[in-house]
């Protein structure tokens, strides 16, 4: 299965991700990275219990919902629409915990291969707090749009915290020293000023802000 396969293809990015794991950047999440790759650990090891003998989770469902077919189609989750279910919240934790969660489920999710044939034939249904009830196909396809969905916000968070180092040689340009050869002071000096792009951000009380919201200064000419 597709799914399965890009899942599993995705772990060795999530584990290498785990280093940065204090990175943090409020203008494109409240969540750090390692936040992030927690609550990816938690949510897939909540999706893989659906596949233990027996299953563990919610059955009494109807089918899947207009929302959840349109995300499981598009596989794409807008950001900052909805909130995760408490159980599933993140806590900061240290780069080994990570690591050993991630490898958990990636084992987890490895042991799927022997159920394959199974999947095809299986229309029992586990409740989504948004998506109505899902097969574990289903589930599968969403355990990758969800994994993915994390780790685009996390290469933003990066990338903004990156950019925050940048904006720091800038400041410090302003008081003196030289970046690309072109002074820099608060109303600009020999002629150049710097020019802030600020990104958009959502202030509201989700998780996520809407967007990709990845801060970027330039040094231009007047």
């Amino acid at each position: 299965m597709r799914a399965l396969a890009a899942i599993r293809a995705g772990f060795p990015r999530l584990t290498a991700l785990a280093e940065k794991t204090n990175l943090a950047a409020p203008a494109v999440s409240r969540w750090s990275v390692g936040e992030h790759l927690d609550h990816v650990v938690k949510v897939h090891a909540g999706i893989l219990a659906y596949f233990a003998e027996p299953p563990v989770g919610d059955t009494s469902v109807s089918g899947i919902s207009l929302v959840g077919r349109i995300v499981l189609f598009t596989g794409h989750i807008p950001r900052g629409r909805g909130k995760s279910p408490e159980r599933f919240l993140p806590v900061q934790v240290e780069v080994t915990h990570l690591q050993v969660g991630l490898a958990a489920v990636a084992e987890g999710f490895s042991r799927l291969n022997e159920q394959m044939s199974a999947l095809h034939d299986s229309t029992t249904r586990f409740a989504h707090p948004a998506f109505g009830g899902l097969t574990r196909r289903q589930w599968l396809r969403f355990a990758e749009v969800h994994q993915l969905h994390h780790v685009a916000i996390i290469d933003d968070i990066v990338r903004a915290s990156a950019t925050i180092g940048e904006d720091s040689q800038l400041e410090r340009a302003g008081a003196g020293e030289v970046i690309g050869h072109r002074p820099r002071s608060a109303v600009g000096v020999a002629g150049h000023q710097a020019v802030r792009r600020t990104p958009f951000a959502d202030r509201s009380t989700h998780v996520h802000c809407t967007g990709r919201c990845v801060a970027k200064y330039l040094v231009i000419s007047r």
